[in-house]
């Protein structure tokens, strides 16, 4: 097993591939890329919305930049309120 205490992301990633962010979860995916399901969380703290990610990552005070396996991102997305999708609408009385 590769030590990867002190390690960087960059090598934690390249040794250990994706790894959901979830308190205990262990599903660990590998490559460069997330599997379908899977979901990037990125939170930061900022006084106005950031649409560009670029900007988020470096104007604001970046808290997450993880991922999620898929039932650790569905687990999250039943805790949050609903939110329309591009062209839909929310049904009022949903929340």
């Amino acid at each position: 097993m590769t030590k990867l205490i002190g390690a960087s992301y960059e090598q934690y990633k390249k040794a250990a591939g994706f790894v959901c962010a979830w308190r205990g979860c262990e599903e660990v995916t590998n490559g460069d890329r997330l599997p379908k399901g899977w979901w990037w969380v990125i939170a930061y703290e900022s006084p106005t919305v950031l649409m560009d990610w670029w900007k988020a990552k470096h104007r604001s005070k970046q808290r997450r930049d993880t991922q999620l396996c898929p039932r650790h991102a569905f687990m999250l997305d039943q805790m949050l309120k609903p939110l329309p999708m591009l062209g839909e609408e929310i049904d009022d009385a949903s929340h």
